[in-house]
């Protein structure tokens, strides 16, 4: 509630080491195994499946993050992870129409449709030789809306922003995503996160900046 609608193509999105995984996990666990996510924020129905793809992750780690997460909220190992689905390292290009579906059959195979599907990073998931392209953006969004479409699940994806200047200084988070505004255009809502504070362990603290389109959101937190 007030973070991620049913249904929604969804950016979270900083400046590298911004916790941008983190919080996709958190809002895995959130819908899969009805909790709240940061603390405060309901998930909107019942326990659901979460697909994730990680490309840059390995398995062994994502599920070493996934726990972590887990036992914060009091979840046993069963309990955080038994509504998700892990691909990591695989090879996709969500340019390129064959894996679009491709990505969509992988999906239909799960025992249950998942309600959202998390695609980490954009970079290596889409395959863009020129994120300024609007051209190639507007490709990427179409993909993002097939899939949301056809499986009738949230789609999340994780990309960069680009570094703080005095030009984008007054930008809105969404605005700072790195490449076209083709990008932005594509997405209902999203995170955006910054200035990161952090103990280099355990704690990290973040100014989060929410958008959405269709309900009221969060604001900042």
């Amino acid at each position: 509630q007030r973070i991620l609608a049913k249904g929604a193509v969804f950016a979270i999105a900083g400046e590298p080491k911004t916790t941008k995984t983190w919080c996709a996990l958190e809002l895995a666990i959130a819908v899969a195994a009805g909790v709240k996510a940061f603390g405060q924020f309901a998930p909107c129905g019942a326990p659901s499946d979460v697909a994730l793809f990680l490309a840059e992750d390995s398995e062994f780690d994502a599920r070493k993050r996934l726990l972590a997460l887990g036992r914060h909220h009091g979840l046993t190992p069963e309990q955080t992870l038994a509504r998700i689905h892990i691909s990591t390292r695989q090879h996709l290009n969500l340019s390129d129409r064959t894996d679009v579906v491709r990505l969509i059959a992988a999906l239909h195979a799960l025992p249950s449709r998942p309600a959202m599907v998390v695609l980490d990073p954009l970079a290596n998931v889409a395959r863009i030789e020129n994120e300024n392209d609007a051209g190639q953006m507007v490709l990427v969004g179409d993909a993002f809306r097939t899939v949301r479409d056809t499986l009738e699940s949230a789609v999340v994806f994780i990309h960069h922003s680009a570094k703080s200047t005095g030009d984008n200084g007054r930008r809105r988070g969404g605005q700072k995503m790195r490449g076209s505004s083709a990008l932005h255009a594509a997405v209902d809502g999203g995170l955006y996160l910054s200035n990161v504070e952090t103990d280099g362990h355990s704690e990290w603290e973040n100014d989060i900046e929410t958008e959405s389109r269709g309900f009221r959101g969060a604001g900042k937190f």
